[in-house]
């Protein structure tokens, strides 16, 4: 592709259909850790494109899940959603807000800076919770899963608070995050979009 003759959403179309088509051919569950931020870098480096980078939950009959997702001009870029860990929460990839892979279930997303009241509740009960089932010696089988469930509750909350503390929407941060912890995805992924001409 001859990146002085096509427009930004031309360029961000092809790459973001190209890694929901290799997240789905490959079966890659769970990618919203990595390929949004690889997404991003990888515009601004290669095309000088300047894409938005959020992360916070996706919401699906009451579950919520601790996601990452791409936006440009407002519109959702999210390459990742239709092949989730937690299947139920599966839906439509996203791309400009158009929908790409079609997987019919319709989630809510909720940015970091704004997420639901009854979640913000959970948060507070984990916390409460966790603090009383730690402090329980000898737990049975039932309290320490009811310990388990807490602390992946309070553990995503967490997550999204190092996200933020990080500035991992900042271009500089997000490069010394692939290096360090996805260095082979980065660069299995740059081989496969420079096969598709891209």
């Amino acid at each position: 592709m001859n990146k002085n003759s096509v427009s930004a959403q031309e360029i961000i179309t092809k790459t973001s259909s190209l890694l929901a088509d290799k997240i789905e051919e490959d079966n890659i569950k769970g990618a919203c850790d990595r390929i949004p931020f690889i997404l991003k870098y990888y515009l601004h480096r290669y095309y000088h494109i300047d894409i938005g980078l959020h992360f916070g939950l996706i919401e699906h009959n009451a579950k919520y899940a601790l996601h990452q997702w791409n936006s440009y001009e407002g519109q959702k870029i999210d390459v990742t959603i239709h092949n989730q860990l937690i299947n139920e929460i599966n839906s439509d990839c996203l791309i400009l807000d158009e929908i790409y892979i079609a997987k019919g279930n319709n989630v809510i997303y909720h940015d970091y800076n704004n997420l639901p009241k009854d979640y913000l509740d959970k948060i507070e009960q984990a916390t409460y919770h966790e603090y009383l089932l730690k402090n329980i010696p000898n737990r049975t089988e039932e309290e320490e899963n009811a310990l388990q469930g807490w602390l992946e509750i309070l553990e995503a909350d967490g997550s999204l608070i190092m996200l933020e503390k990080r500035r991992m929407t900042e271009i500089k941060s997000i490069k010394t995050y692939i290096k360090n912890y996805y260095k082979d995805d980065w660069n299995n992924i740059l081989q496969y979009l420079k096969t598709k001409k891209i």
